[in-house]
């Protein structure tokens, strides 16, 4: 997350969700982070949303790629005209699929990226769940 704060605060919104359920919070990995943070750029360099990535990698493949070994990985994306985190976060908790991601108890590690595209005047966010071999 290369310390940027509001994908800080993502993250703290996501864990304080796992907490009030009962789970135990995420960890953020920085292979994870520099995979999601690629995703972003990528996603914003074309101006659309796709869990395929360049080459048409999966997310599995991005998390291979930088270097973080996984038995399960799964991925949130969306893309906002507006950055502020708490809507980016409610925007997923919403969606029961990413809601699904965000509370999968098996998940413990996470990435967080984001990025802008001039292109089309919107934000684009990725996070990589997982959980390591």
């Amino acid at each position: 997350m290369n310390g940027d704060a509001q994908l800080i605060e993502i993250l703290q919104l996501t864990n304080a969700s796992r907490a009030a359920a009962g789970m135990n919070p995420l960890r953020n990995d920085s292979r994870l982070g520099r995979a999601a943070q690629l995703h972003a750029e990528f996603l914003a360099a074309g101006g659309f949303l796709s869990h395929g990535g360049s080459g048409e990698s999966t997310p599995g493949d991005r998390a291979t790629a930088a270097g973080y070994r996984w038995q399960r990985v799964g991925e949130n994306i969306l893309a906002r005209t507006r950055a502020e985190p708490a809507l980016a976060y409610e925007q997923w908790w919403l969606s029961q699929g990413h809601r699904d991601n965000l509370l999968t108890a098996a998940f413990t590690d996470c990435g967080l990226g984001r990025h802008y595209s001039p292109k089309v005047d919107c934000w684009y966010y990725a996070m990589l769940l997982a959980t390591p071999s």
